[in-house]
């Protein structure tokens, strides 16, 4: 039986975080995209079945929040991950609250890439039950 693939798009301008991140994925069997801009991440959103979106933000800004608010809109069941520095409670409750399903703090450490791995699977896991119920009504 073949394994199915899952894509990933991820936003970044950081060539580390891009190695460090398309390493992970594939390792858990993701194809991935990889686009600089917001923009060109919403194009790939309309173009393609994206099946998780993880964006790298050094700074979160008031225009980020509404990007992830515009990809929620479009695709509302896209897990989105945000990658940033920022752990300040106001920005983690504004991205949570924009639509946001995870937040990774930066640098990428040992474990906190699987920690959002386990989170992304458990959100699958999650959609697949949703899915089920809905379809047996």
């Amino acid at each position: 039986m073949a394994k199915i693939v899952k894509s990933a798009l991820i936003t970044s301008d950081n060539k580390a975080i891009i190695n460090h991140v398309v390493k992970f994925l594939s390792q858990h069997d993701f194809s991935v995209l990889i686009v600089k801009s917001s923009f060109d991440s919403i194009l790939k959103i309309l173009k393609y079945q994206v099946d998780l979106f993880l964006v790298d933000l050094e700074t979160v800004t008031l225009e980020d929040i509404d990007f992830i608010k515009i990809l929620k809109k479009i695709r509302p069941r896209l897990p989105i991950i945000i990658l940033t520095e920022d752990n300040s409670v106001e920005t983690i409750r504004e991205l949570t609250q924009a639509g946001s399903s995870n937040i990774v703090l930066k640098p990428l450490k040992n474990g906190r890439l699987e920690q959002m791995f386990e989170a992304i699977d458990n959100y699958y896991q999650v959609q697949t039950e949703i899915d089920s119920f809905d379809n047996n009504k």
